[in-house]
């Protein structure tokens, strides 16, 4: 199973073309090819883990199709630590 989703996902190059130019071909060394049906199942288990960390410093994430959002709201007295919350969280989530 590992070796499908290796040979799945590696080898993938991409060119943008645009405006009559068209760019060098450079290998896509992340991501899943877009609008593949394995594409969201595999977005869904690589951050499944997510919504937990940002919640730990009470934040909400918020996921759509191939992307994710870190939110957080506080009362006016709070919002001096805001910032050093999303800043842990997203310290938390490259960890």
């Amino acid at each position: 199973m590992l070796a499908w989703f290796s040979y799945y996902l590696a080898g993938r190059k991409q060119q943008v073309h645009c405006g009559g130019k068209t760019s060098a071909i450079m290998d896509v060394i992340c991501g899943v090819p877009q609008g593949s049906v394995l594409g969201p199942i595999l977005f869904i288990i690589y951050t499944a883990d997510l919504a937990p960390i940002v919640a730990d410093r009470g934040l909400t994430l918020h996921q759509y199709a191939h992307d994710s959002q870190i939110y957080g709201s506080c009362l006016p007295a709070a919002i001096c630590s805001l910032p050093t919350d999303i800043s842990q969280a997203v310290a938390n989530v490259s960890s």
